[in-house]
């Protein structure tokens, strides 16, 4: 791209045989694609996404390695707010500003993915490895550095260019009893930091937690940031939830067994939280060295269906341990008087969480 690997050869920082190898087991990726997205009540929006790159697979005799790099990128992200959500956050609230109009730019460098996947060897124990760096608005940035010292951000109309990045890594590991049970562990973190005239990370790209594939003991985005309750959307309101953050915590423990047939069991522990990198009117919602008291804490069970091509997933939760103290000043969840739906959440997924 633009003879950018044969420059990085030539400084010494990629070798001939890396290069070499790039060159053999690389293949282009052109994606181009549009997502539309629209909760009746609260919001909508546009994405349209084009970006080119490469993807690089080698497969040795106990392991696999995946590389894929994203160069140019373009997305705009277009959101229309509406009347219920202008209701709950006013424009200096956190989750209105990560809804402006943007444009999510990079021309020599967006994303890079790597992938390694340890093989199950004779002891039953596989692996897997993904780490992932995305890089939006560097080039708008500079410009802007460059010709206004980034007194006001670069505009075209009403969009923005939205500059951050965003790292994160994800660690499996699996253990197999034998053909019938299995342990799988997963931790998982990662940051995200706006920079320039950016002050928000865009709301498509922040983290959250709760659902089928992460804290299945809450609903979708409603978990944190930090020790934060939201009090203005309750799971008896029927509203979505918008909690997100710019740190994520996930840690998720899995029993899977064999019941019969097709049918498969499992027993989990999710443990995790989100938070913010500066305070915002969410109240404890920022990362501090007091985080660890407000991880969350949730376990449930499951029965899986095994379709061959996939599975299907129904799980259900059991809220454990909130991330913030009640009146007594207690972390614990199960407790008398609580409804039930406050306290369990449903699921249900095509294939495992992890």
């Amino acid at each position: 791209y633009l003879g950018f690997y044969p420059i990085l050869n030539r400084a010494g920082f990629l070798s001939d045989d890396k290069l070499s190898s790039l060159r053999s087991s690389a293949n282009s990726v052109l994606d181009l694609g549009y997502e539309y997205v629209d909760l009746f009540r609260f919001f909508n929006y546009h994405s349209v996404t084009a970006e080119y790159g490469f993807r690089s697979v080698v497969n040795g005799i106990n392991s696999r390695k995946r590389l894929q790099i994203i160069h140019p990128s373009f997305t705009l992200f277009n959101p229309t707010i509406r009347e219920q959500f202008d209701s709950l956050y006013n424009e200096q609230t956190f989750a209105r500003k990560s809804f402006a109009p943007q444009l999510f730019t990079s021309f020599i460098f967006n994303k890079l993915t790597y992938t390694v996947e340890r093989l199950q060897g004779t002891r039953g124990f596989s692996s897997a490895w993904i780490s992932s760096i995305e890089l939006s608005g560097a080039e708008s940035y500079l410009a802007n550095v460059l010709i206004n010292g980034l007194r006001t951000p670069f505009r075209i109309g009403s969009l923005t260019f939205a500059s951050f990045v965003k790292g994160e890594m994800d660690a499996r590991l699996y253990k197999q009893f034998n053909p019938e049970q299995m342990l799988a562990f997963r931790a998982n973190i990662g940051l995200a930091v706006p920079f320039g005239n950016t002050d928000v990370i865009p709301f498509v790209k922040q983290f959250y937690l709760g659902g089928p594939l992460s804290m299945r003991a809450w609903r979708i985005r409603e978990l944190g940031p930090g020790g934060y309750q939201d009090q203005t959307i309750t799971r008896a309101s029927g509203n979505p939830f918008f909690q997100t953050g710019d740190i994520k915590l996930l840690l998720n423990a899995e029993y899977r067994f064999d019941v019969f047939w097709r049918i498969e069991g499992a027993l989990f522990v999710d443990a995790g939280n989100i938070w913010t990198l500066e305070e915002d009117e969410r109240s404890d919602g920022k990362f501090t060295s007091a985080f660890v008291d407000q991880i969350a804490i949730g376990s449930g069970g499951g029965i899986r269906f095994d379709a061959d091509y996939f599975k299907g997933v129904l799980d259900v939760g059991l809220k454990v341990r909130n991330p913030y103290p009640d009146e007594a000043g207690d972390h614990f969840a199960l407790k008398r008087g609580i409804p039930t739906r406050e306290i369990i959440n449903w699921n249900f997924a095509i294939n495992y969480p992890f």
